[in-house]
């Protein structure tokens, strides 16, 4: 059934926005496992649980920011069930930086593509992605890779 909001989205649009949607809370989801893990007396580890909550909140944040952009869009929101987290045990940091640093690269991927299917199509989409997405993604990425420099010149971390 179409919607009947005057700027209803494309249906490719609505279906990729939602698939963002749901990448974002599972990145959440993960970084929220995260602060568990290494909550613990033999691996309390503050930094990465401070950074894996900031983190964890964004990608909430992100979700919510883009199901209330779809809603005014008159698109409608799938949520899919959240799969846990391959691991359940972190071993270490250097590992929860690789693996975030690669969700990251992931959802940016996405919202690139979403990005250039829509440039020509749907400006008003395009401009949100631009001024909620496109910068700040690239902000955590480099933020990531800041965090996997530092552990390798601490001699904390082998070649990545």
């Amino acid at each position: 059934m179409a919607a009947s909001v005057p700027q209803s989205l494309h249906p490719e649009f609505e279906l990729l926005l939602n698939k963002i949607i749901n990448m974002e809370l599972r990145a959440s989801y993960i970084y929220f496992s995260v602060i568990y893990c290494f909550s613990h007396q033999d691996t309390t580890l503050k930094h990465f649980i401070n950074f894996s909550r900031d983190i964890s909140e964004k990608k909430r944040q992100h979700a919510e920011t883009i199901l209330q952009f779809l809603i005014k869009r008159g698109g409608c929101p799938v949520l899919e069930n959240i799969i846990k987290p391959e691991m359940s045990n972190w071993l270490d940091g250097l590992l929860a930086l690789k693996e975030g640093l690669a969700m990251e690269k992931t959802i940016n991927e996405d919202l690139l593509k979403l990005y250039d299917k829509a440039k020509h199509k749907d400006p008003h989409l395009c401009s949100f992605l631009e001024s909620e997405f496109l910068e700040e993604q690239v902000k955590i990425i480099k933020l990531f890779g800041e965090h996997i420099i530092n552990l390798k010149r601490l001699g904390l971390a082998d070649e990545c």
